[in-house]
């Protein structure tokens, strides 16, 4: 997948100011009276049947409120699309494990810093699996650099900018440069970020938790100071197949390769249907995305004396 050129050209998006406000119930307190036992009974008959239309009329407005809330459930799903639509300007954290009994876990970090002015993204990758992979072949050829770890060579950073070609960090040397960062082709080995991953695809990816299926709302919690109502769920293969190409290669990507028919899901959405974070699995995986900083977010993009092209 090339990334060269990638760019977000669509209008950003403002934190909504009012929170999300939980529901909450008042109770009502009987009443207790001294009347004489003819007066008594005839209260306490009037009593049940008053208590009888309370409690239709209770039973009606719980129903009424239960009915309410699992609108607004529906309705920040409905708006998930539209909220994330446009967005330029954001920090996403992506963590994905693939469950493997015989091979074990393998686990992928992602972090992707998305600014709008200039346009650009920087990427960061963290796969250690494949970072051991690498230092157990540097061994071999006796070429293992002292003090760093596999995670330290499963590392690796790259930035995007408009019509430009893609920054690749190379902070231990690996590509022959003096410099932090160098431009240009990279031996196959080298660990590309931007690889598997298509940042043009990740927010409508993103868009199929729009339609989960047997949905529930399970409480409220703040997401980096955003108030937000949790909702679970469930991913189909009716949902999963409506993706677009490159919006279900990137799916897949996020659990490990491989979509199954469904999947788990749990989403904090904002008071607009924003996905603050969301929590995927399946037989074979799970994952978590959380997004932050929307509307803040910046990088420091390399001088030309920090670059060397390849």
């Amino acid at each position: 997948m090339s990334a060269e050129g990638a760019s977000i050209e669509t209008p950003g998006r403002s934190l909504p100011e009012t929170p999300w406000l939980p529901h909450t119930e008042s109770e009502n307190s009987p009443v207790q009276t001294r009347a004489p036992a003819v007066i008594a009974a005839a209260s306490l008959s009037l009593a049940l049947a008053l208590t009888a239309c309370g409690n239709d009329a209770a039973e009606e407005e719980s129903t009424t409120e239960e009915a309410a809330e699992e609108t607004s459930a529906e309705e920040l799903l409905a708006n998930l699309d539209s909220a994330t639509d446009g967005i330029d300007n954001y920090t996403l954290e992506i963590e994905s494990v693939a469950l493997d009994p015989d091979l074990g876990d393998t686990s992928v970090k992602l972090e992707y810093l998305i600014m709008d002015d200039p346009a650009g993204a920087q990427m960061t990758a963290v796969m250690p699996s494949m970072g051991e992979f690498i230092l157990d072949m540097l061994a071999l050829s006796g070429s293992a650099p002292e003090g760093l770890t596999g995670e330290d060579l499963g590392t690796s950073t790259a930035i995007i900018l408009e019509d430009q070609d893609v920054l690749l960090a190379d902070p231990h040397g690996f590509q022959g440069s003096d410099t932090p960062w160098v431009r240009g082709e990279t031996p196959e080995e080298a660990v590309d970020p931007t690889e598997d991953f298509d940042i043009t695809a990740i927010i409508p990816a993103i868009g199929a938790f729009s339609g989960i299926e047997d949905v529930e709302e399970v409480g409220s919690e703040e997401i980096h100071g955003v108030e937000t109502t949790v909702i679970e769920g469930v991913l189909t293969s009716e949902g999963i197949g409506a993706l677009g190409e490159a919006e279900g290669e990137t799916l897949a990507n996020l659990v490990g390769g491989v979509l199954l028919d469904s999947m788990d899901a749990k989403l904090w959405l904002d008071a607009d249907g924003f996905p603050m974070r969301i929590e995927f699995a399946d037989a074979g995986s799970e994952g978590v995305m959380e997004f932050s900083d929307i509307g803040s977010t910046s990088f420091e993009i390399p001088s030309e004396d920090e670059i060397t092209d390849l």
